[in-house]
């Protein structure tokens, strides 16, 4: 039970770091607008490709496109900072880069379920408000 719980322990920590660098205070450093709003009804394709492209390109406040330095940042924080709940043995470079591969991830199905939740929510459960 004592493994379990260090592991539950990690992973909390880690989305809180994750939450804090990349929604929080990475993105206010940047003036970069981080809500990703759904696009309506474009096809399929277009909005799965939009919600994945949120990830590496966004708008800033004046409009423009660049590189999401905030959110590659943030991930690369919380995964470092994350690497240093695990025992000396564990902390390593590829242990690191899975880390943070994995928030990305994390962070690509998060937004796919933002785009798409509305269009699921009124058709499997048969709600029209949002």
């Amino acid at each position: 039970m004592g493994r379990l719980r260090e592991t539950l322990w990690r992973i909390l920590r880690r989305q809180q770091h994750r939450h804090l660098y990349d929604d929080c205070d990475f993105p206010q450093l940047a003036a970069r607008r981080s809500a990703l709003l759904p696009v309506g009804k474009w096809a399929f394709a277009h909005r799965a490709y939009h919600a994945i492209n949120r990830l590496f390109v966004v708008r800033t406040d004046s409009g423009h496109e660049r590189f999401n330095f905030s959110e590659s940042t943030g991930n690369a924080v919380a995964a470092a900072i994350s690497n240093a709940y695990h025992v000396p043995e564990d902390r390593t470079a590829s242990r690191n880069a899975s880390t943070f591969a994995f928030l990305i991830l994390y962070d690509g199905m998060n937004n796919e379920l933002k785009e798409f939740w509305p269009d699921i929510r009124r058709k499997v459960f048969h709600k029209n408000t949002p």
